[in-house]
């Protein structure tokens, strides 16, 4: 069996129209609740609409994966593209202790 050829969203779509180097990174998704993450938690208003949020250490990394737009898909990008584009909020989250 071949392997299977990344999706073209609406994100890679945007990606590729601003000229913006990315990686795929394909998974298989599987359903569940996941971790419901209330916005004040985040210091976030919650009445706001944020689109993006880069957690403030994650800045230094090389590359930052974000959902590509498809279940099971995520593409990789390099911060400078990623406060360029997405112009995002930085938020600063410890664990407790």
């Amino acid at each position: 069996m071949g392997k299977a050829q990344p999706p073209v969203t609406p994100a890679v779509r945007a990606l590729r129209a601003a000229g913006v180097a990315f990686t795929d990174h394909l998974y298989d998704y599987e359903e569940k609740r996941g971790t419901a993450v209330r916005a004040r938690e985040l210091g976030v208003d919650e009445h706001c609409v944020v689109k993006t949020l880069v957690m403030e250490d994650d800045r230094q990394q090389p590359l930052l994966v974000l959902n590509g737009g498809k279940r099971g898909y995520l593409v990789g990008i390099a911060p400078a593209d990623v406060n360029r584009l997405l112009k995002p909020r930085l938020v600063r989250f410890g664990l407790p202790g």
